[in-house]
């Protein structure tokens, strides 16, 4: 990596040339990303509730936003478990029901 002001040949995680002084946009960058990735508690409730986005969203966000992608991983595991115990126990209950009834 090269310094745009000087031309100085830089190591490549320099924050700031050692010929003039100059920052790099290196740390500004590695701020950016460390503050665009955290995790969301609203999120993980939202795909609670439409768990089958939240699988999307955790699939297109795992490999450059991990943390997000996690809390969307857990809303949407929440939720498809809850509806599938919910889903399990109404048939199970209109199978009981059709037996009393009949």
């Amino acid at each position: 990596m090269f310094c745009k002001y000087c031309g100085n040949q830089l190591k490549d995680d320099a924050f700031v040339c050692m010929q003039c002084g100059c920052e790099t946009g290196l740390h500004q960058r590695a701020l950016s990303h460390a503050h665009a990735d955290k995790p969301s508690v609203f999120d993980a409730f939202l795909y609670f509730f439409f768990w089958i986005f939240g699988f999307c969203a955790y699939f297109s966000h795992r490999k450059n936003r991990p943390l997000y992608a996690y809390s969307c991983l857990v809303g949407s595991a929440a939720g498809a478990i809850s509806f599938a115990v919910v889903f399990l126990a109404m048939i199970l209950f209109c199978r009981i029901w059709d037996l009393v009834i009949f």
